[in-house]
């Protein structure tokens, strides 16, 4: 269970919308859409990619406030490293709000099926490459009669 699941359970619909006649089916969709934005914050509070891409802009304004007070208050608004600082802060920040709403689709199928593919090329190449099998051979014995040029 998550931090923010079942919060439209909690929340009645008369107190989202009021009582008035037809107010019923917009709580009715607020509700949906609070139970999707619920799983989207619980599916971004568990995913680690969103946690790297908040340290990382965590670390970057930590950087720039840094630099900032180093360089005062009044100089900081136009210092380079503090901007440069700050936008990749924003980028990160950017990153993760957008791993949070769309995150990336499971190729577990299409991943075992490009194994499967390779193993079946992978053993028609042995196959094809593999030298053929000798015959087996067997040597009887036989008289040899040589016939030579006699006197």
């Amino acid at each position: 269970m998550g931090a923010v699941s079942n919060i439209e359970g909690r929340i009645s619909p008369a107190r989202l919308v009021g009582s008035r006649p037809g107010s019923f089916l917009v709580a009715f969709v607020l509700r949906r859409r609070l139970r999707e934005l619920s799983k989207s914050v619980d599916r971004a509070l568990a995913d680690p990619r969103v946690h790297r891409e908040v340290r990382r802009a965590a670390a970057h304004a930590s950087r720039a406030s840094r630099r900032a007070r180093h360089v005062g208050p009044a100089q900081s608004l136009n210092d380079r490293c503090v901007g440069r600082e700050l936008h990749r802060a924003g980028r990160h920040l950017a990153h993760a709000a957008d791993l949070a709403t769309h995150p990336r689709r499971s190729h577990r199928a299409r991943n075992v099926a490009l194994a499967t593919a390779a193993a079946v090329a992978a053993g028609a190449a042995y196959a094809r490459l593999r030298p053929a099998p000798l015959p087996d051979l067997v040597f009887e014995e036989t008289d040899v009669v040589s016939a030579t040029a006699g006197p």
